[in-house]
């Protein structure tokens, strides 16, 4: 089952918010093999939340973005291998798996990775130079040779050289009595047995020796350890030095990265590593690992845009993501796509009027929770049917909706939808200027145009300065030619223009109430209104 993600545009309002969620029900029925999430990518303003929240209305959860991560591409092994355990084991695990690499732990604590470099490399050690002498745990003999230990000896480490003890008695005893510290393996030669429990070597193997075989031989002052194995003296030898612990063959602390890095940043880090495989975390707890092979190809979120086509509009890292949908009432600037998509684009009111026309195309009848948030999206993008952009399409579908949502009275639940909006004047200036804010590039001139909505505008005088300066700050800040702020009053239809300094303001068809101040009465929609306008004036 695959995830993907119903988004809207930045600074979300109830339109893009609905959308997603009434859509993300639909897909969830029609399409059960996917999961379908609907999600907002920057901060929801408090009006928003008041007014989905008034009518029991969930906000859908936040992501922040789709750029693709480390997490995306981690493997999690199935196996792993604990620090004291053999490197019998290990190898045991690369014979069954081929892993890359393999997470080492000690209990439950993450230590490093091992790969195929580290075994080779301690063969290679041990094949190099001077005789070498081992650390072997008692407790490991049984786990890789197989057969009984007959006695663990007072020590749990023995330590010594690998020695065969097939020569004959005088020749074994004289080569002890030069080197005691040996682990010998030897069939029940008794001569060489009884030196070797003299000399109190650190262990004896007694190879060809079944469990059920009785040992004629007295180890009682012996107090090294004995083990029997039906193995021949040799294979006993090649095991026994796959005895000692994981951990001595680690040769280098693990590289790390987090889960949470981007994946092309992980990926140029890795590009200059010389490891196979390197661990990620989170924060200081493991997770997982990558090898190069997670780098040969970027991953790709699974979007839906609805209420919006244009990347500069989306979600931070749509332009990385696979857009699968569009679904949308605005004007057409997609990003190209690899493979031929669904988009629904209609000049409705509505995105939302769109998704219910969506649901019945599959017919499905909404639920009353999903109708419920049709009917907002669309009572609110529309400024309760009032805004020039409302067609007859969303006149007669919001009858529907309100029907299924049992909502009596449409206007009255606009209205009161509105009624929890707080007068700008208590509203920090900036954050609520920037709460429905799109920009725009035209004839050479960047510009953000935002939108409020009021009950009243008789309040203005109050707070436009306030305003003013803010759009001041957010033109400095987002680095625009020009900043512009629609504030509408959803009752008397009527709208405040408030902008900041520029050339093109002499140029605007609205009566001056003041500098920066305009009158706009009958205008409503910023979409199908103001925009034209403010695309007419900057491209003359």
């Amino acid at each position: 089952m695959s995830k993907i993600y119903i988004t809207g545009h930045r600074n979300p309002d109830l339109d893009t918010l609905c959308s997603a969620c009434a859509y993300a029900k639909l897909k969830n029925q029609i399409d059960p093999d996917n999961e379908y999430i609907p999600v907002h990518c920057t901060p929801v303003s408090d009006t928003v939340k008041k007014q989905l929240q008034n009518f029991d209305l969930e906000i859908p959860m936040y992501k922040a973005d789709v750029h693709p991560r480390v997490k995306d591409v981690m493997l999690n092994s199935a196996t792993f291998a604990q620090a004291d355990s053999p490197i019998y084991g290990l190898i045991q695990s690369y014979k069954e798996h081929s892993p890359s690499v393999l997470p080492l732990h000690y209990g439950k604590s993450f230590i490093t990775l091992v790969s195929m470099d580290d075994i080779s490399a301690f063969f290679m050690r041990d094949n190099m130079g001077e005789e070498p002498r081992y650390r072997f745990p008692v407790y490991n003999v049984a786990k890789t040779i197989p057969g009984k230990l007959v006695s663990e000896g007072k020590k749990q480490v023995i330590e010594g050289t690998l020695l065969a003890g097939a020569a004959s008695k005088e020749a074994f005893a004289e080569f002890l009595d030069r080197n005691s510290k040996c682990i010998v393996f030897m069939g029940e030669r008794s001569g060489n047995i009884d030196y070797a429990i003299k000399k109190q070597v650190p262990g004896i193997i007694l190879t060809t020796i079944n469990d059920d075989d009785e040992l004629d031989i007295d180890f009682s002052e012996y107090e090294g350890m004995v083990y029997t194995t039906p193995l021949g003296t040799s294979e006993a030898i090649r095991r026994m030095r796959m005895v000692e612990p994981v951990i001595g063959i680690v040769r280098y602390k693990a590289e790390t990265i987090q889960a949470n890095d981007l994946f092309f940043d992980a990926k140029d880090i890795f590009g200059k590593s010389k490891s196979r495989g390197m661990a990620v975390m989170n924060d200081d707890e493991y997770a997982g690992f990558v090898t190069r092979r997670c780098f040969l190809n970027a991953p790709k979120t699974n979007i839906i845009m609805v209420d919006h086509n244009e990347a500069k509009q989306s979600i931070p890292g749509i332009e990385e993501a696979n857009i699968v949908e569009i679904i949308d009432h605005h004007r057409l600037d997609a990003l190209s796509t690899q493979l031929p998509i669904f988009i629904a684009a209609e000049p409705l009111g509505s995105t939302c009027t769109i998704v219910f026309q969506l649901y019945k195309k599959h017919g499905i009848k909404p639920d009353p929770v999903a109708a419920k948030y049709m009917l907002t999206g669309l009572l609110a993008d529309t400024l309760i049917l009032r805004s020039p952009t409302t067609t007859e399409t969303d006149r007669k579908l919001a009858l529907e909706m309100a029907e299924l949502a049992g909502v009596k009275d449409i206007t009255e639940f606009g209205t009161e939808m509105f009624s929890v909006v707080e007068g700008l004047a208590k509203q920090d200036p900036i954050t609520k200027a920037q709460s429905d804010f799109k920009k725009y590039e035209n004839g050479g001139t960047t510009m953000g145009v935002g939108q409020c909505e009021v009950v009243t505008l008789n309040d203005i005088d109050e707070y436009a300065d306030n305003y003013l300066a803010a759009l001041e700050t957010i033109r400095e800040v987002e680095e625009l030619d020009w900043v512009t702020l629609m504030v509408t009053d959803v009752l008397t239809e009527n709208s405040i223009l408030l902008v900041t300094s520029s050339k093109h303001n002499r140029d605007l068809p609205y009566k001056q109430i003041r500098k920066n101040i305009y009158d706009m009465p009958g205008v409503m929609s910023r979409k199908k209104q103001l925009l034209p306008t403010l695309l007419s004036v900057t491209s003359s």
